[in-house]
């Protein structure tokens, strides 16, 4: 039996991920469009709603297809994404700026009304979102105006701001014309593609 103490395991996965970052990086140099991109997964990628992930490995996906309020940026610090800047008002009132101009793939612009949804979604008690139970100190959802947007939290709750990563914003409409979990049966996809 041979035992391999953390250190190394760790050492080892951070050198294989230094090895795909720095060889993944150099393929398809000069190809600016069109093509495919082919992953290897571990686990099966159930949803394509961000609403409704339930693994990291979903969430790693959604974060590459789909953008959020704030980010973490390189350096670990929460960063704007698709908010310009947000303020705390008192304990519990939180105020988001949208970038404006911001397109979804349909050629719509994000507002505050989808910011709304999505959360209001994922709180929605029969919608039946993975992410709610992080989000339950959120009282309400005010759309303050096209590009701004109020959070007021039920009670002071220190990392609501670093929670509000993991949220990818989706549009509204486009998940109102299509049944929960109806989006998937019409995406193609299998282990031997």
């Amino acid at each position: 039996m041979v035992k391999v103490g953390v250190s190394k395991c760790l050492r080892a996965g951070i050198l294989v991920f230094v090895m795909a970052v720095v060889f993944g990086s150099c393929v398809g140099l000069g190809q600016t469009s069109g093509g495919s991109i082919v992953l290897g997964l571990d686990v099966d990628v159930a949803t394509f709603d961000p609403r409704m992930r339930i693994n990291t490995v979903e969430l790693r996906m959604m974060e590459l297809i789909f953008d959020g309020l704030i980010e973490i940026s390189p350096e670990g610090n929460i960063a704007p994404d698709l908010a310009t800047s947000w303020e705390q008002l008192d304990l519990t009132t939180w105020l988001f700026h949208l970038n404006q101009g911001v397109k979804f793939h349909d050629g719509s612009e994000l507002t505050a009304e989808d910011v709304k949804f999505t959360y209001d979604t994922i709180l929605a008690p029969g919608f039946g979102s993975t992410m709610a139970s992080s989000y339950t100190a959120i009282a309400a959802i005010d759309v303050i105006d096209t590009y701004t947007v109020k959070f007021t939290l039920s009670a002071p709750f220190a990392s609501f701001l670093g929670f509000n990563f993991q949220v990818q914003l989706s549009r509204g409409y486009m998940w109102r014309r299509i049944p929960r979990m109806g989006f998937e049966s019409q995406v193609s996809f299998s282990a031997d593609d």
